[in-house]
């Protein structure tokens, strides 16, 4: 009988085990923070270059689009600008609207929103394309004639995911342009 009383069974009490339990959670709700933390970041970097890849590949294409034009008109529609530019014996239309972005010939550059449940996650706020400005005192009539043929483009976008603003500038020489306005 005192054989069966002095016999030591292996095993963990059950403080021990409570102990592993709450080591092993809190260790578990840590990575699962990290984890979150980490998938968020990747979610607005990747959202931040989607946004930085749609203003260059706008401000490229209509970059290509004005250098080789030999008229352009500019005029606003909805706060935006509007660019009619006259290749040969066709038009085409450069515009702009806050849910499809930058549009040519009414048909968008990118598809402007990338989150198929997120349905705006991201808003053109500025579209703009003017002549840059001279500045200040005399200027030769060659001289304006050649500023005429420099358009600066502005384009911001709006990140709905976190707020940030992002501005695209850009000044294109239109040599067409400027030898259609010396002929």
């Amino acid at each position: 009988m005192m054989n069966i009383l002095n016999k030591q069974f292996k095993g963990m009490t059950l403080v021990e085990g409570l102990i592993a339990i709450a080591i092993s959670s809190t260790v578990m709700l840590g990575m699962g923070y990290i984890f979150s933390e980490v998938s968020r970041n990747f979610e607005q970097e990747f959202n931040r270059e989607r946004i930085i890849h749609y203003g260059n590949v706008a401000l490229d294409e209509i970059t290509e689009q004005l250098k080789y034009t030999n008229d352009i008109t500019l005029s606003t529609e909805d706060n935006f600008r509007r660019i009619t530019l006259k290749k040969n014996d066709t038009n085409v239309i450069i515009s702009a609207n806050n849910n499809e972005g930058i549009l040519i010939d009414d048909k968008p550059i990118l598809r402007f929103s990338f989150e198929q449940e997120k349905e705006n996650s991201m808003t053109l706020l500025d579209f703009w394309c003017d002549h840059i400005s001279p500045g200040v005192g005399n200027h030769s009539s060659g001289f304006m004639e050649l500023i005429q043929s420099i358009f600066k483009i502005e384009i911001s976008i709006q990140n709905n995911e976190d707020g940030r603003i992002y501005n695209f500038k850009k000044e294109v020489f239109t040599p067409r342009f400027y030898i259609s306005n010396k002929l």
